[in-house]
């Protein structure tokens, strides 16, 4: 495989792309780890640091997701569940196909942006 797919934990990339998608937060993540537990959490625009370190905990433990759009007021440290989301703000989808990337990129219009999660886009 080329450099492309040599995925490295970096939670200052992690985080500066939670902060493209949602500049002013709330951030609502959760992380999957092996056992299937769920560890979500949530934070506000004044806990930066402590979503930093948070992601720092997951990383190589756990896969860490973010909820892409707009929760329903007083949702914390939760899954959301479709009837959480109050706003669409973002579409996505989870291609778990290694070799759609150039499709993806060619795609009109094109996507914000396109995360290589380690099995798929």
């Amino acid at each position: 495989m080329d450099d492309y797919f040599d995925l490295q934990p970096d939670t200052d990339e992690a985080f500066r792309f939670l902060q493209k998608m949602q500049p002013d937060g709330p951030w609502h993540v959760v992380a999957i780890p092996p056992d299937g537990k769920l560890h979500a959490a949530s934070f506000k625009k004044d806990q930066e640091e402590e979503l930093a370190d948070w992601i720092n905990e997951q990383q190589g433990e756990a896969n860490i997701y973010f909820h892409v759009n707009e929760l329903r007021s007083g949702l914390r440290n939760a899954k959301a569940k479709k009837g959480d989301v109050v706003e669409i703000i973002a579409l996505h989808v989870d291609v778990d196909d290694l070799s759609a990337r150039r499709r993806i990129e060619a795609y009109e219009p094109p996507p914000t942006a396109i995360v290589m999660s380690g099995g798929g886009y």
